[in-house]
């Protein structure tokens, strides 16, 4: 889940699986993006989705607010307009690679986890001049196939920036023990444009004069302002939200 500089919550509906069964987290709508508004309502052009849209996991924000969506089951990566319009379609590995995390470093350029290639992926966002002369939107920065390799990552299913340009990678499964879980953390140093934490709202890219202060953003859909008490509002929906689907996965084992 991302939230944007307007309040809005992006929720991607992809599910995960246990043991042969599918549990869905959200509102069941499984392989679409939920965009819900700071009062709780859903956004008009919400649920976002396609046929090609199976199973998205990772959702990041750039900074003019687009989404981008890794999608697992297909092996793309789309990028959705604020309004909910999906503006692209990229494909930056080859194969069975299975983006699950993604983030967007401070020059708007989108990183993308691959779960089954234990590597990371690098595309041109919407920044044409963090890129390479000639890039596209959507063009595939990074080396060969499989991207970024290294022997540290282990099914890494989520990554991010922070204010020194490092790139976190957790490593949620292991490739000894895939169901259990894996064995801590990958910082690689200075890899890209710093981004100013913690992130609230869309990506403010780091300078040598530091970050500035993030204030509140203004709501127009409730004409307050998102706030500590909507902050604790998300973390209390997003908690009974995950006990839901705890209490439904216990009596999906039992039964």
């Amino acid at each position: 889940m991302q939230i944007d500089d307007l309040g809005r919550a992006w929720v991607s509906n992809g599910g995960i699986g246990f043991e042969g069964e599918q549990v869905e987290l959200a509102d069941k709508l499984g392989g679409s993006i939920t965009v819900i508004n700071p009062d709780f309502t859903i956004a008009p052009f919400s649920p976002i989705t396609t046929t090609d849209m199976r199973r998205p996991m990772g959702i990041a924000l750039d900074s003019k607010g687009n989404a981008w969506v890794a999608v697992f089951d297909n092996n793309m990566v789309f990028q959705i307009s604020p309004d909910g319009k999906i503006a692209g379609e990229y494909k930056p590995g080859s194969g069975d690679f299975g983006p699950w995390g993604i983030t967007v470093d401070g020059s708007d350029r989108v990183w993308v986890g691959g779960f089954h290639t234990k590597s990371v992926y690098l595309l041109c966002g919407v920044n044409l001049a963090a890129c390479p002369p000639g890039s596209k939107t959507g063009d595939v920065l990074s080396p060969g196939e499989n991207g970024f390799v290294s022997q540290a990552l282990q099914l890494p299913t989520s990554l991010q920036f922070d204010q020194a340009g490092n790139l976190w990678l957790s490593n949620n499964w292991s490739t000894a023990h895939p169901v259990t879980g894996g064995v801590g953390v990958v910082k690689v140093l200075g890899l890209a444009t710093p981004v100013c934490t913690p992130l609230l709202g869309q990506p403010i890219r780091a300078t040598a004069a530091g970050c500035p202060k993030q204030t509140a953003a203004v709501m127009p859909a409730t004409g307050g302002a998102f706030d500590t008490n909507v902050t604790l509002q998300w973390t209390f929906a997003i908690g009974l939200l995950l006990l839901c689907g705890g209490i439904g996965l216990s009596l999906v084992k039992k039964s």
